[in-house]
C-alpha cells in the first residue's frame, strides 16, 4: 500500500485507523507510486512472482518505465519490460475501464462509510477475509 505522507512525518489515520500486519507500507507526499515505491514493490514482492523469463507489460507512468524503472526490473528479476503505446492503456485493459475502476469506486465509498468510526469510539481490529466482503455487500464474492 502507499500512503499519502511525508517521508518521516505522521500518517494519516482517518480512513484507515490501524494497520493489519502481513503488508507492505510506503509513504509517498502524493500518494502515488515514485521510483522508490516501485523499486519496493519489485524486489520486495514481485521477484517472488517470476520464475522464468517473462515479459512484463507497462503503461507510461515515468516511475515504471524510466530508466532506472526499468533497471530495476531487470537487475532483480528475470522479466523483459515492454512499455505499451500511450494512451492505450484503456483500449489494452477494458476491465479496467469499464468494470474495475467503477466496482473499485463503489466498494471503497461503501467500505469508508461502514467504517467510519467516531475517534473516541476508536479500537484496534483485525478483519477476516470474509468480513471484508460481508461489510462491502459482496456476499458472492470469492476473499482472497
Amino acid at each position: 500500500f502507499i500512503l499519502r505522507a511525508i517521508p518521516g512525518g505522521p500518517v494519516e489515520n482517518e480512513e484507515m485507523p490501524t494497520y493489519p500486519f502481513g503488508h507492505m507500507y510506503t509513504v509517498q507526499e502524493s500518494g502515488r507510486i515514485n521510483t522508490t515505491a516501485w523499486s519496493l514493490y519489485i524486489r520486495k514482492l514481485f521477484k517472488f512472482e517470476v520464475e522464468a523469463p517473462s515479459v512484463l507489460r507497462l503503461d507510461n507512468f515515468v516511475a515504471r518505465v524510466s530508466t532506472e524503472g526499468i533497471d530495476i526490473v531487470s537487475d532483480t528479476t528475470s522479466a523483459i519490460v515492454c512499455q505499451l503505446p500511450a494512451k492505450s492503456t484503456a483500449v489494452c485493459q477494458p476491465l479496467d475501464v469499464g468494470v474495475m475502476g467503477p466496482w473499485k469506486k463503489n466498494i471503497t465509498v461503501k467500505w469508508l462509510s461502514d467504517t467510519r468510526v467516531p475517534p473516541h469510539t476508536r479500537r484496534n481490529t483485525i478483519m477476516t477475509d470474509n468480513n471484508v466482503c460481508i461489510k462491502c455487500g459482496l456476499h458472492i464474492c470469492e476473499c482472497w
